[in-house]
């Protein structure tokens, strides 16, 4: 069986590092980029089964790369769980309501509780 891939978007080393272990270990083939560029070059390379994507990023944010890939054929249908360390819930509301379509995760996260996410929208 094939593994999934995974695109973690995250400048976090922390939250890299911790992100990438809980998935390798779950058995999904993890990529690791920390930039919403380098986030839309690879996931248009590799076509990820799902995009972890960080809001917070140098550059292009996560929420602009999001934008992006959704005006691409090959990327539109990709899901994507946004990560935030925001703390304020009424941001949390907007976001969530903006991001509609997608997942919103936020920090800290409980590594069980987004792997149990992953598995049910891709298994």
């Amino acid at each position: 069986m094939k593994k999934k891939k995974i695109l973690v978007v995250e400048d976090n080393e922390v939250s890299l590092k911790v992100l990438e272990a809980a998935l390798v270990k779950a058995g999904y083939q993890v990529l690791c980029v920390a930039s919403g560029e380098e986030a839309i070059e690879k996931a248009r390379q590799i076509i990820p089964d799902l995009i972890l994507l960080d809001i917070q990023l140098p550059g292009i944010n996560g929420t602009e790369a999001a934008e992006k890939l959704q005006q691409f054929p090959e990327t539109k249908q990709i899901p994507m769980f946004y990560i935030t360390g925001l703390l304020d819930k009424a941001e949390e509301a907007d976001l969530h309501h903006s991001l509609l379509g997608h997942y919103f995760i936020a920090k800290p996260f409980d590594p069980a509780q987004l792997l149990k996410a992953i598995k049910e929208k891709i298994g």
